[in-house]
C-alpha cells in the first residue's frame, strides 16, 4: 500500500509539472514586444506614407544612447548588419499590403522626400514638421516611420552558437494633420538558451530548439508587433 501511495503521489507531481510546462509554453513569448496606441476615434488616417527603415547605426555609430525626440524613448544603438533596413522595410510593406485596409505610399515614392524638405532659410525642419510635410507632399494623411537600432546576426550554426542573433527596432504612426503619434511599437530580443531562461520554453519549442537568424527573429517580431496596428 505504501508503494502504491508513493507511485500515486509521483504521478500527481509529474502531472503538475507537465501542466506547469504547458502553461509556460503557452505564455512565454519571444523577444520583448511593446505597443502603445493613442485614443484616436476616429483614426483620421486612410492613406499612409511608409518611409524606409532608418539604420541608426549608419547615422550615429555603435555604443550610443539615442533619445527619440518624437516618443521620448531611449535606445542603445549597436551594430546593424548591412541591408537590415531594406529587409525590414520589405517585410513591413508585405504585412501591411496583405492586410489591405490602408492605401499605401511605398518607400520608393518616399525616397528623397524628407531630405528635400528644408526650412526657408535652408536648415532642416524639426523632425515632426519634416514628417508632416513629407506626408502632405504625397497626399498621405499618415506617416509610418521605422528605425533599426541593432541587427546582429548569429555567429555559429542552428544548434551551436558563439553569439546569438540580436535585434532592436521600432515603428511610429503619425497623423499628418496634427502631428499626433497614433501608435508606437518596439521590438527587442537577444536569443537565449533554455537553460538561461526557463520562461522562454514556449518560444524554444516553436523554434525547434535551434538558434535562429536575425532575419527570422526580426520577421517574427514585426508580425507580432503589427497585430496591434490600428485599423482605419
Amino acid at each position: 500500500m505504501m508503494k502504491t501511495g508513493c507511485k500515486f503521489k509521483l504521478h500527481l507531481l509529474l502531472g503538475a509539472g507537465l501542466a506547469l510546462l504547458l502553461v509556460l509554453a503557452g505564455c512565454a513569448g519571444g523577444g520583448s514586444v511593446s505597443t502603445i496606441a493613442a485614443s484616436a476615434d476616429p483614426l483620421g488616417v486612410s492613406r499612409i506614407l511608409v518611409l524606409p527603415f532608418q539604420d541608426m547605426y549608419k547615422v550615429f555609430g555603435a555604443n550610443m544612447s539615442y533619445n527619440c525626440p518624437l516618443c521620448d524613448s531611449v535606445y542603445e544603438i549597436e551594430t546593424v548588419s548591412p541591408d537590415a533596413d531594406l529587409f525590414l522595410t520589405d517585410q513591413l510593406m508585405a504585412v501591411l499590403t496583405a492586410r489591405g485596409d490602408f492605401s499605401l505610399n511605398s518607400p520608393d515614392e518616399a525616397e528623397g522626400v524628407v531630405q528635400q524638405l528644408v526650412s526657408p532659410d535652408g536648415r532642416l525642419l524639426p523632425p515632426l514638421d519634416l514628417l508632416q510635410r513629407a506626408g502632405r507632399s504625397v497626399d498621405a494623411d499618415g506617416v509610418l516611420l521605422g528605425r533599426v537600432y541593432r541587427f546582429e546576426e548569429r555567429i555559429g550554426a542552428k544548434f551551436s552558437v558563439q553569439r546569438p542573433a540580436s535585434v532592436t527596432f521600432d515603428l511610429l504612426l503619425i497623423r499628418v494633420v496634427d502631428g499626433r503619434i497614433l501608435w508606437t511599437g518596439r521590438f527587442e530580443e537577444t536569443q537565449k538558451s533554455l537553460s538561461e531562461n526557463l520562461f522562454n520554453l514556449g518560444t524554444f519549442v516553436r523554434r525547434g530548439g535551434r538558434w535562429i537568424s536575425a532575419q527570422e527573429m526580426a520577421q517574427a517580431g514585426l508580425e507580432e508587433m503589427l497585430k496591434t496596428f490600428p485599423r482605419p
